[in-house]
């Protein structure tokens, strides 16, 4: 019974003829291990643990996508709150600089010292 598969002679068409000696293709790796790997193996992953991690790492990539995009939203908020304390304290300089001037054209000219002191009486 087991000469045949020996042999690789076909003697009949016994089932044992026809049998697969190798393992299925799904199960066997294509490139042997060394049997003296430092690296612990894990088991071999079904189907919907590979489909499970591709999710995993598709999430992942999203979550981080999401911190870049609020991080940017902050750093532009951020960007606007310095132009918008910018523009309030121009205007407020504006301001006082338009009254300062106004004050200085109604004061006659006379009225101002000058800086040696000579105008005063």
């Amino acid at each position: 019974m087991f000469q045949p598969r020996l042999t690789d002679r076909m003697i009949g068409s016994s089932a044992t003829n026809w049998r697969r000696t190798e393992g299925p293709p799904h199960v066997q790796n294509l490139s042997p291990q060394p049997l003296n790997q430092t690296e612990p193996t894990t088991p071999p992953q079904m189907p919907w643990q590979a489909d499970i991690a591709s999710l995993i790492a598709e999430m992942r990539l999203q979550r981080e996508e999401e911190r870049a995009r609020h991080h940017e939203v902050m750093n532009r908020r951020a960007d606007q709150d310095a132009r918008i304390r910018q523009r309030l304290l121009l205007d407020e300089a504006t301001k006082l600089s338009a009254i300062a001037s106004a004050a200085v054209k109604k004061i006659h000219p006379d009225c101002i010292l000058k800086i040696d002191g000579s105008n005063i009486t």
